[in-house]
């Protein structure tokens, strides 16, 4: 079974005013920012890849949290002359999903996180 929820936010800040980008769809607009995600299951492991440009590793947490742990928490902030960007992602995996064990890495823009999968 894959992932059960996927859920985004998406912030950004110029001077004190805080505007929510969020289409009609109600699903929050990243790829206004270029940040593009993809998620591929294998029998071993979940291989998770966010595409963050302009983001840099000083201003990303990747942390667990929830029920049994099993949701992935992704806060990405940037800060440049116009502001600041925060992009939050929450990914609630099922029961199969060992998220005790990630790996992550960050390599050209791009945050790559590996999570295994439980064998039955």
């Amino acid at each position: 079974m894959g992932p059960l929820s996927v859920q985004s936010h998406l912030v950004m800040q110029n001077g004190q005013s805080l505007t929510e980008i969020v289409p009609a769809d109600g699903q929050p607009d990243s790829e206004a920012l270029g940040i593009k995600f993809s998620m591929l299951k294998s029998q071993r492991e979940y291989v998770l890849k966010f595409y963050l440009p302009g983001f840099d590793l000083d201003g990303i947490a990747l942390t667990t949290k929830g029920f049994n742990k099993r949701t992935l928490h992704l806060i990405a902030n940037r800060w440049d002359a116009d502001g600041s960007v925060q992009f939050d992602r929450r990914i609630t995996f099922s029961a199969d999903a060992s998220l005790t064990s990630i790996r992550a890495r960050f390599e050209n823009q791009t945050l790559h996180v590996t999570i295994p999968r439980k064998l039955a």
